[in-house]
C-alpha cells in the first residue's frame, strides 16, 4: 500500500505534521455523518421532513410533537451512536497499533466481554439500575484489560500474537461465567440481561449522551497528543526510546485511555462487535498514512455504526434487530475477509 506524503505546518516553534490525503478523507466522513445524522432523525415509525430536522434542530420548530420525537428520542440516540462509534474505532486503532495485530481489538481480546460481565452481576445478583450497571461495566472492563495485559506480558514489552491469544482465552472464560449467570439466575433478570448483551442504542437517552460524551471529550486529547509517540513504538521499543520516546509510559498511557474508551462504549450501548476491528482497518487503507489513524478511526467508527444504525431501522419484513447484533451479523463476514486477506493475522 502506498503512503500518502506528509505535510508540516508552523505556527512559531509550534509544527504539526499533517497528511493530506487523511485530511480530505476525514473531511468527507464528517459529510457522511451529517447525511446519516440527519436520515437517522427524519426515520423511524413516524417518517419526517428534513425541513421538520432542520427547523427543529436549529430551534424554530412550532411542532410540539415533532421537537419532542427529535430532541428527546431521536437525537440522543443519534448522538449515543456517534460517541460509541468514535470511542470504539478510536480504541481499535490503539489496541491494534499496541498489539501490532490486526485482530488487537477490544471485543476479540476480551475487554468488551469482561464490561459485560461486571454489568450481568450487577443485573442478576444485585438487580441494579442502568447507573449501577454503566458503572459496573466501567469497572469490570478496565480490571479485564489489566488481566490481560499482565498475563500478556513478556519482560518488558508486550508480544502482538501473545496478547491476542490471551485476551481471546481470558474471553472465552468470561463468557462462560456470563453465561453461568444467566442459566443460573431470574427469568426476568436474565431476560433484561440479554436485551443488554444484544447492544442497543433504543431508549437511549441524554442520561446516556452526558457520560460518554465527558469521557470521550477527555481522552480525545490524550489520544491524540500521543498518537506520534505510538507512530514510533511501532518500529520498537529500542528505536523509539532512541528518539526519545518513554515507551513504557507511553504504552501505559495508550492502553489506559483505550481501555477507557472501549468502557464507556459499552457502558453506553452494551457490548457492540465489529466496530473496533473494521474501522481503523478500513482507516489505515483509506488514509494511506504508515501513522496510526486514531482521528480517522474515530470518524470510521461513528460512520460504521451509524450505518449498521440506519441499516437495522430499515430491514425487510420490519425485522428490528439490536445494533449489536447487527454489527456482530456484518462483522462476521469482515473478520473471514481479513483472515483470508491479511499476512500479519
Amino acid at each position: 500500500m502506498k503512503t500518502a506524503p506528509a505535510s508540516v505546518c508552523r505556527l512559531g516553534q509550534l509544527s504539526v505534521r499533517w497528511h493530506p490525503r487523511v485530511a480530505v478523507f476525514c473531511g468527507l466522513l464528517i459529510l457522511v455523518l451529517a447525511v446519516l445524522t440527519v436520515l437517522l432523525l427524519s426515520s423511524g415509525s413516524l417518517s419526517l421532513s428534513l425541513k421538520d430536522v432542520v427547523a427543529t434542530l436549529i430551534g424554530q420548530s412550532d411542532d410540539a410533537k415533532v421537537e419532542r420525537i427529535i430532541l428527546r428520542i431521536r437525537l440522543p440516540r443519534v448522538l449515543t451512536a456517534i460517541l460509541v462509534g468514535g470511542a470504539l474505532g478510536m480504541s481499535g486503532a490503539i489496541f491494534q497499533s499496541i498489539s501490532r495485530n490486526a485482530l488487537g481489538s477490544p471485543d476479540i481480546i476480551g475487554f468488551t466481554t469482561g464490561a459485560a460481565t461486571g454489568a450481568i452481576v450487577q443485573i442478576m445478583l444485585l438487580d441494579a439500575g442502568p447507573l449501577e450497571t454503566s458503572a459496573a461495566a466501567v469497572v469490570s472492563g478496565v480490571l479485564t484489560a489489566v488481566m490481560v495485559f499482565l498475563l500478556a506480558r513478556k519482560g518488558r514489552s508486550i508480544g502482538g500474537y501473545h496478547l491476542v491469544l490471551i485476551g481471546i482465552g481470558v474471553g472465552a472464560t468470561l463468557s462462560g461465567i456470563n453465561t453461568i449467570l444467566l442459566v443460573r439466575g431470574d427469568l426476568d433478570q436474565a431476560a433484561s440481561a440479554q436485551l443488554w448483551l444484544a447492544g442497543s442504542l433504543n431508549t437511549r437517552t441524554w442520561a446516556h449522551v452526558v457520560p460518554a460524551a465527558i469521557g470521550f471529550i477527555l481522552v480525545l486529547p490524550v489520544a491524540i497528543a500521543h498518537a506520534r509517540s505510538l507512530n514510533l513504538l511501532e518500529m520498537g521499543d529500542d528505536a523509539a526510546r532512541q528518539l526519545g520516546v518513554d515507551a513504557e509510559r507511553t504504552r501505559l498511557l495508550m492502553i489506559m485511555a483505550a481501555v477507557g474508551l472501549t468502557s464507556i462504549a459499552t457502558a453506553a450501548a452494551g457490548p457492540i462487535a465489529f466496530v473496533a476491528l473494521a474501522a481503523p482497518q478500513l482507516a489505515r487503507r483509506l488514509g494511506g498514512s504508515p501513522d496510526v489513524p486514531v482521528l480517522l478511526s474515530a470518524l470510521m467508527g461513528m460512520v460504521l455504526l451509524m450505518a449498521a444504525d440506519l441499516f437495522s431501522q430499515h430491514l425487510p419484513l420490519e425485522i428490528h434487530m439490536p445494533i449489536g447484533l447487527t454489527t456482530g451479523f456484518l462483522g462476521g463476514f469482515y473478520l473471514l475477509w481479513l483472515l483470508v486477506q491479511s499476512k500479519s493475522v
